[in-house]
């Protein structure tokens, strides 16, 4: 009986597992790529030649900002021990460096990009400029092209613009005679960082913006399918079904629930097909078999489904037409 048991509950942890990595579907739109472009220009850039660079990514929680950067990442991993000095002594390659910004002050901030370079404890008894000439001096040992600091609104959020000023005072020293380009990412707030310092204004010189995406403007309406379509694919792995997640009537429904933020998509079809995924393997006893449809769990009930389909340029119904779209 135990045996038994086992075997269920491996079988649903396994499950369990693959409905959860739906967080990670990435689908690259045009302007997804467009960035990826900008950002290895920025990447290429002779830093040395004069002051090194910044872009800055705004947009609200749940718009895809970390989904977008871990995919940048992985086509430039951290090789340890990948270069030698003239002395023999090894080093990472590290291409791009990332880390999240404290709540606290830039002191801490420093401390937190140096962690990321040394991947050891920073020395607490060094000082701030210190600090930010080791990790412009790992920088050049470890041939990094690009620190990207995310959350950079958190130490000035709901504060005044002295806590801001800080932050991106702090990102135009380390800037100074870095051989690297930084991506600055938080956000709407993150904005307030530009028009506080002049030098860093100089610095920064593009902002990119990730938004939800309206269903009432065509081609946005079709990036938000083809995200359905991908999460369902995916999720067909586990149980077994397309849930035909792209079809009118359901993707409707899910962009008004999820208000067109794919972080939150995520998290929605994630506790639909962890739903579906228990009533599959715990079917109730001497019942009817409940749905492993997940659409029919995000939505609450089984949601009629129309067969066609909404195509590119196609006219929206103006049903779909929300407060957060219009």
């Amino acid at each position: 009986m135990s045996t038994a048991r086992e075997k269920l509950a491996a079988r649903e942890a396994a499950l369990m597992a693959l409905v959860g990595a739906v967080r990670s579907v990435y689908v690259e739109f045009d302007r997804l790529a467009d960035m990826k472009r900008d950002l290895r220009d920025l990447m290429d850039r002779d830093h040395g030649a004069s002051e090194a660079a910044c872009h800055l990514l705004a947009g609200p929680s749940g718009s895809g900002k970390t989904k977008f950067i871990l995919d940048f990442m992985a086509d430039f991993p951290r090789l340890p021990h990948a270069l030698v000095n003239k002395l023999g002594e090894k080093a990472d390659h590290a291409p791009i460096i990332c880390t999240k910004v404290p709540r606290t002050g830039t002191r801490t901030l420093a401390e937190q990009v140096y962690e990321a370079f040394a991947l050891r404890t920073a020395p607490r008894n060094r000082r701030e400029q210190d600090l930010i000439k080791d990790i412009q001096g790992f920088a050049r040992e470890m041939r990094t092209q690009l620190v990207i600091l995310e959350e950079a609104h958190q130490p000035f959020k709901k504060k005044g613009d002295y806590a801001a000023r800080e932050v991106a005072g702090f990102c135009k020293d380390i800037l100074n005679e870095a051989t690297f380009a930084m991506l600055i990412v938080g956000t709407e707030e993150a904005l307030r960082l530009k028009g506080l310092d002049e030098e860093f204004d100089r610095r920064c010189i593009h902002t990119h913006r990730l938004a939800s995406l309206r269903w009432d403007v065509p081609d946005e309406c079709e990036d938000f399918l083809d995200v359905l379509r991908a999460c369902d694919a995916h999720l067909a792995e586990a149980v077994g079904v397309l849930s035909r997640l792209d079809e009118p009537e359901v993707a409707i429904r899910l962009h008004v629930a999820s208000r067109g933020l794919l972080g939150y998509l995520a998290v929605l079809l994630e506790k639909a097909g962890m739903i579906a995924v228990r009533d599959i393997v715990h079917g109730p006893r001497g019942a009817p078999s409940r749905s492993r449809n997940p659409a029919s769990h995000c939505l609450g009930s089984r949601a009629p489904m129309s067969r066609s389909r909404p195509t590119r340029g196609s006219p929206t119904p103006s049903r779909c037409r929300t407060p957060w779209t219009s």
